[in-house]
């Protein structure tokens, strides 16, 4: 495209007030050059239309320019009700656009989300009204998934031929980042945008936060499906109440809603009309604080505030409401005072700052592999001060960055320290979401090991498996950044979050640490077994390692052990430790603490080893009867049913590749012979009856070893209203030797 063919282009098409032809045309012009698209948001938010020839001549322009940018641009008539797109509009969005692009207004405002018709609208008519001669509008548009999809529309007035048009952008990846996928709710990112424009003006009102009790163990009875569908009712169901302004979908389990009330008792019929409509399914507890310039003097002191109450109502149980009171506004007073203590601190290079060391140990031989860096917090009064109180504060004041380098520098040199017993000693530190942002942590990190003298290999960074969606790719490019140093990167608290196995593989992660959540009580839950299995057959075929957390029995340690974890680390081994201690149990050969702790681990070892002489892994014992382990949750009155696998159950059944729950059930299912589908439906249905193991076989069509006669047996773990969970385990009767 010619410069002279733009530069015709534009003067027959329109004339701009605010910039040359000269730089329309180069800047124009360049982009072509650079094959970059255009952002309308330059044209509909900064440009002003003096003089437009006709109205077709203003839609050559908008499809031109509409090759360009991934935004919808529109001309609508507001007299004859009709809007032109000049996009794939009609390819994202459940709408018939005729030969000359063009769809009624009322046809756009059916697939508009019923709860933000009424504002649409009302922009609509003060443009129409001469109230206002631009439009700004966000709203939620149903895609042909039927799945909402927020949208940011902005426009100008103007008339041709004494006829008036309104004609600008809509953008549906303008706020993208602003808004959770699942729910179709705006996020955290967009609630502190809007309570800090609030805050411009006077406020008033209640402000709470919602959560869903124990998300995680509902995930893991009824699978995840259920609980996403849970989300998304609990989310229309707020959004429909009397008297909510707005509603957030923070993260995971959290919603925050912005109520327009002027007594708690207001609030607490909203909350009870949320808990009661949910009662079946779940439980909710949620925190309310007022909308009080009074108390809050901004936004982030109201939204810290708010944390702190939903946080306490883990203290009073499922179902709690607990209000912002004199008290908490005394600890948020508190919480200001322990700023101004930690900037002083961090000023004085983080004095009453320390570390303590928590041991991890190499699985089966219990020797010493590594240590985790833990960070506490002493005030000058001399009060410990716990880690849930002050990393808040440093998170949100931005003081972790500076405390996190002290903290990697500390690690690292006493990592050095130590280094001179065990030389690949290794040495594990925590970093948040706002340490990474941090545009030079890289660099500090490496700047830090090169100063300590430790190689990169000896260092894993910790990160949370919650990273936001929309910084992902930065996470990812920090990784590779650092793993191109040869630092090593551990994922936190696997399963408390939405990741997943195949998300861990993009991450190229190193270590996976499991959370103390699913070691408890090993030796009960098939669930936790199934979970920790799971994961260390992953880790092994991509080359990385799995550390159990929070070890505190033997009975736990004995049942981890089957499944060859690398790594354990727990209060069963050590407590955390000041370096004088830690060094004294794992350095000190005279010390008498070293030589209890070697003690330990030798009557470890033998209990072990005693053990193993009547018991067998049963792992092995599974893979060699040919006995696969399954868990079958049933949602919905059948109407949901999703079939778990081990690797044992997978080899014996056949099957060549993972497969989804619902897949997998589909599998199983579909080769039942015919003239027996009955009588094992039947018998599945009784397993949900009655509090006994049932068995049955049945004819099965094996995909190479044709039809065999399968043994199942199954018992209900877990029950309630609309779900159940049954575990049971199935093995081939015939042909035993070939399968």
């Amino acid at each position: 495209m010619t410069k002279k063919a733009i530069t015709f282009l534009w003067i027959k098409s329109i004339d701009f007030q605010l910039i040359t032809f000269y730089n329309i045309i180069d800047y124009v012009y360049s982009l072509y050059n650079k094959k970059r698209r255009i952002s309308m948001a330059y044209f509909a938010d900064n440009l002003m239309y003096d003089k437009i020839e006709s109205l077709s001549s203003l839609k050559s322009t908008l499809a031109l320019l509409n090759k360009t940018t991934e935004d919808h641009l529109f001309v609508c008539s507001l007299c004859e009700n009709k809007i032109w797109y000049f996009s794939d509009f009609d390819k994202i969005f459940d709408v018939k656009i005729d030969k000359d692009r063009g769809i009624s207004l009322n046809n756009l405002i059916n697939i508009v989300h019923p709860f933000d018709r009424d504002s649409l609208k009302l922009s609509m008519e003060d443009v129409k009204t001469g109230k206002s001669d631009t439009y700004n509008s966000e709203c939620r548009l149903m895609n042909k998934d039927n799945e909402p999809v927020w949208i940011s529309c902005k426009g100008i007035a103007l008339k041709i031929d004494n006829k008036l048009y309104v004609t600008g952008r809509m953008s549906h990846q303008e706020l993208s980042h602003m808004f959770n996928p699942l729910t179709g709710l705006f996020n955290q990112f967009r609630l502190m945008a809007d309570l800090k424009e609030m805050y411009k003006g006077d406020i008033a009102g209640y402000l709470m936060m919602l959560n869903i009790d124990e998300l995680s163990a509902i995930n893991l009875n009824h699978g995840r499906n259920y609980g996403n569908a849970l989300l998304k009712t609990i989310a229309t169901f707020i959004e429909e109440l009397p008297k909510v302004n707005a509603v957030y979908h923070n993260e995971r389990s959290y919603f925050t809603i912005i109520i327009d009330a002027k007594t708690k008792d207001e609030v607490t019929e909203i909350y009870a009309s949320i808990r009661d409509a949910v009662k079946d399914k779940c439980t909710i507890s949620a925190g309310v604080v007022p909308l009080s310039k009074e108390f809050f003097s901004d936004e982030n002191s109201l939204y810290d505030s708010l944390k702190l109450i939903v946080n306490k109502t883990k203290d009073y149980g499922r179902n709690s409401l607990l209000f912002f009171e004199e008290e908490e506004f005394q600890k948020v007073m508190s919480s200001a005072s322990l700023l101004d203590e930690l900037q002083k601190s961090v000023s004085e290079n983080c004095s009453g700052f320390s570390l303590l060391y928590q041991p991890q140990l190499l699985s089966n031989i219990y020797s010493l592999y590594g240590a985790e860096a833990l960070l506490r917090y002493t005030s000058k009064s001399g009060k410990k001060i716990f880690p849930d109180e002050f990393i808040p504060v440093l998170e949100s004041s931005k003081l972790i960055i500076p405390v996190g380098m002290w903290v990697l520098k500390t690690a690292l040199n006493q990592c050095k320290i130590w280094q001179k017993s065990i030389p690949n000693m290794h040495i594990s530190v925590n970093f948040s979401m706002v340490q990474l942002r941090d545009e030079s942590v890289v660099d500090d990190i490496v700047c830090a090991l090169n100063e300590a003298g430790v190689a990169g290999e000896c260092l894993t960074i910790e990160i949370t498996e919650s990273i936001p969606i929309h910084e992902m790719e930065l996470v990812l490019s920090i990784i590779h950044q650092l793993k191109a140093k040869g630092i090593q990167i551990a994922i936190d608290d696997f399963g408390t979050g939405y990741s997943n196995l195949g998300y861990l593989n993009q991450m190229n992660v190193d270590e996976i640490k499991i959370d103390r959540m699913f070691v408890k009580d090993i030796d009960k839950s098939l669930q936790n077994c199934g979970v920790i299995s799971q994961a260390i057959e992953f880790a092994k075929q991509n080359a990385m390692r799995v550390c159990c957390e929070g070890v505190e029995t033997t009975k736990e340690i004995s049942v981890l052990e089957m499944y060859s974890p690398h790594l354990l680390q727990g209060y069963l081994f050590d407590k955390p430790l000041t370096p004088d201690e830690f060094t004294c149990k794992y350095f000190d050969p005279t010390s008498v603490d070293y030589l209890n702790k070697q003690s330990f681990i030798k009557g470890l070892t033998l209990a072990r080893n005693k053990s193993n002489k009547v018991q067998f892994n049963h792992k092995d014992i599974l893979r060699d009867t040919n006995m696969g382990l399954w868990v079958m949750h049933k949602t919905n009155n059948n109407q949901n049913i999703e079939l778990f696998f081990d690797e044992t159950m997978e080899r014996i059944m056949g099957l060549e590749e993972k497969l989804t729950p619902d897949k997998y059930y589909e599998f199983w299912h579909s080769r039942i012979k015919s003239d027996h589908v009955k009588y094992v439906d039947e018998n599945f249905d009784l397993m949900t009856t009655l509090d006994k193991v049932v068995q049955l076989e049945y004819p099965w069509e094996h995909p190479t070893l044709g039809e065999v006669i399968v043994r199942s047996n199954g018992k209900v773990t877990n029950k309630s209203d609309n779900a159940v969970v049954i575990e049971g385990y199935h093995r081939i009767m015939s042909n035993i030797k070939e399968a």
